[in-house]
């Protein structure tokens, strides 16, 4: 992720990794982003910690256009 960011010039207070594992949450908050949790492909909700709940993949939409 961080390799990534540094070579798409991407801020990390602008980005957000979306995924449905706690190895994703993991991943996001080590580099120092934001976590979508992607509710429908998860099956352990309440042990991962997520700034965002997304219960649809419309809601990944309606996530950007409100950022």
């Amino acid at each position: 992720i961080l390799e990534y960011l540094k070579r798409s010039n991407a801020k990390k207070p602008e980005s957000i990794y979306i995924g449905d594992t706690l190895y994703d949450e993991q991943c996001a908050h080590s580099a120092g982003i934001d976590f979508a949790l992607a509710v429908w492909g998860t099956h352990n909700r309440e042990e991962i910690k997520a700034d965002y709940f997304l219960e649809a993949p419309l809601e990944i939409l309606e996530l950007f256009r409100s950022r």
